[in-house]
């Protein structure tokens, strides 16, 4: 943890005297030595007010301890803000060749058909970088696992989320969790100002999408979609395709 760094911790669920659970989140927060020694921890509950511990050594005064209550009620609004309306719906692969994955994930698991698409580059608009104007290509191939969407991934584009977190010839790594959003401007920000920054970000004729860098929290990406009934339908129709799947046709290209 760096100077002026702060940790989450979701701790559950607290009982108040009425045996009402309700969620509690400690923020530990160390300050520059130059300021003070040691950490301060906070507790935070939508039901209760912020308290500080009654061992933080910082005056309740000082310009600081204000400053301090200023950043922290500004990090505890993103985290009431922060509403991802939908539950995931997709765990993604990053693997170097997407024909072979898919056909192992065929075989060995019984999972499909694969829907291949290849995206070239120019198939996504406003396409970032960490921030900085850049290209996006891929080839992916999408199939229903139960109430789970599997995608896999083989990137074109070196520079992007995918070979970040997995690099070229490390065979297949997992990658992402895929969210729905229907806030997508909101949502993006909200994850941003709790410390998880946009890897990459574009956006399809109907579709915005952005990959966040969540490992510190999921041990992987999140990718953030919106929910459109285009894309919606698309779905749909992949994980009908797997109802009572024979396994004929098992690789299938747009």
């Amino acid at each position: 943890m760096q100077e002026g760094g702060a940790h989450f911790l979701p701790l559950g669920d607290l009982k108040d005297r009425n045996g009402t659970l309700s969620p509690v989140t400690i923020i530990q927060f160390r300050p520059a030595p130059r300021l003070c020694k040691g950490w301060f921890d906070f507790g935070y509950s939508p039901k209760y007010r912020v308290r500080q511990s009654p061992n933080s050594n910082f005056g309740k005064s000082s310009a600081f301890a204000d400053t301090l209550r200023t950043n922290l009620r500004s990090g505890l609004k993103h985290l009431r803000n922060l509403r991802l309306q939908s539950a995931a719906f997709q765990n993604a692969w990053v693997v170097d060749d997407l024909e072979a994955a898919c056909n192992a994930w065929v075989k060995q698991l019984g999972v499909g058909p694969f829907f291949i698409t290849d995206y070239a580059p120019g198939a996504f608009h406003s396409v970032t970088y960490l921030g900085a104007p850049s290209e996006l290509a891929m080839r992916i191939g999408i199939a229903q696992a139960g109430p789970l969407q599997i995608e896999l991934i083989q990137p074109i584009t070196e520079q992007s989320a995918y070979r970040m977190s997995v690099p070229a010839g490390s065979g297949q790594g997992f990658h992402h969790i895929g969210i729905w959003t229907e806030n997508f401007d909101q949502d993006l920000a909200d994850l941003n100002g709790l410390g998880y920054e946009t890897i990459n970000a574009g956006r399809t004729r109907s579709t915005d999408f952005a990959y966040v860098d969540a490992r510190p929290l999921l041990g992987c990406m999140l990718e953030i979609v919106t929910k459109t009934p285009l894309a919606e339908r698309r779905f749909s129709e992949i994980a009908t395709a797997a109802e009572d799947w024979q396994g004929d046709a098992p690789l299938r290209y747009a």
